[in-house]
């Protein structure tokens, strides 16, 4: 069992999936491919943590990046514009 009970133990974990993120979109399927030496949990564990933080923008594509500053535009391009009047 994983001992990353805390979110500052699982800090490193978190900023790794920000990275990631930064990169360029991805699933989160993707992100627990790449990390593919943590456990399930502890990355589940790490993404709620980088939630709480930052939001994560979900592209049509099912892609998530990291929201802009100050809800500026995301960071990152996921191929599509994204339509935030919802319509």
């Amino acid at each position: 069992m994983d001992d990353l009970s805390a979110p500052a133990q699982r800090a490193p974990l978190r900023e790794r999936i920000r990275s990631l993120l930064l990169e360029e979109p991805r699933s989160f399927y993707d992100i627990v491919r790449l990390l593919d030496g943590e456990s399930y949990a502890a990355v589940l564990r790490a993404w709620g943590d980088l939630r709480t933080e930052v939001a994560l923008v979900s592209g049509p594509n099912g892609r998530y990046r990291l929201a802009g500053p100050a809800g500026g535009p995301p960071v990152g391009d996921i191929g599509q514009a994204v339509d935030r009047k919802g319509g």
